[in-house]
């Protein structure tokens, strides 16, 4: 996870975010992310994007992760579970410290956090945090890994869902196929299109041949292993 401020008012904000994430429709950050932090706050002290478990939850196969989240969280409300991909934290509504500290302790005295920092998130800001659309935070595994799984009573967000399919702002590469590894899946040209006019574009091509050769050679000893036997 990365974080980083952002200045774009006399009002201090900071981001904090999964570093696998492509702001489409620019390369500079600035501008790119300058909608995000204009969004009011309405006095709430984070922003957050609903997290890709919660259009599962009517999916007899995933509905134990509804059950995982109140049992472990305790949440009122099990359908605001946000994803921590991407967070913006309003510094200025966090006033009362001393409350503050005792949401902390309280989360990270719960050993019981399989989703560890977004989990910890969710418990320190269950009643304070805005929810936004999910073209803020496209978590796009849910295009491949669960294609066709998607079942929500919450009609709200599955029409969220459908349009932040062909706009979205920020996309969060989920799971771990990362389209530098599979080219074939959905935004992998969007990945590639950036990756180019990137100063990092020879670095992420080095990366990936030498991945490629470490499991080359894996796979390799494993074939003459197993026709030693």
């Amino acid at each position: 996870m990365v974080a980083f401020s952002f200045h774009p008012s006399s009002n201090h904000s900071s981001i904090y975010s999964c570093a696998s994430f492509l702001v489409l429709n620019s390369l500079v950050l600035y501008p790119a992310l300058k909608e995000l932090f204009e969004i009011k706050d309405e006095g709430k002290e984070i922003l957050g994007i609903i997290d890709s478990a919660v259009l599962l939850f009517d999916n007899e196969d995933f509905s134990y992760r509804k059950q995982e989240i109140s049992n472990n969280l305790g949440l009122k409300d099990c359908e605001k579970y946000f994803n921590a991909g991407i967070v913006l934290f309003y510094m200025k509504n966090i006033t009362n410290l001393e409350e503050y500290s005792n949401r902390l302790c309280s989360a990270f005295n719960n050993e019981n956090l399989p989703w560890q920092d977004q989990d910890i998130l969710n418990l320190i800001f269950a009643n304070s945090t805005k929810l936004i659309s999910w073209t803020w935070n496209f978590q796009y595994h849910l295009l491949f890994l669960h294609k066709g799984c998607i079942r929500t009573t919450n009609a709200e967000l599955l029409q969220d869902f459908s349009n932040s399919i062909n706009n979205p702002k920020i996309i969060h590469f989920t799971s771990n196929k990362k389209p530098w590894h599979y080219p074939d899946l959905p935004f992998a040209k969007d990945f590639w299109q950036y990756a180019r006019k990137s100063p990092y574009y020879e670095e992420i091509l080095q990366s990936m041949t030498e991945k490629q050769l470490i499991s080359s050679a894996q796979e390799t000893m494993l074939y003459i292993n197993c026709q030693s036997i």
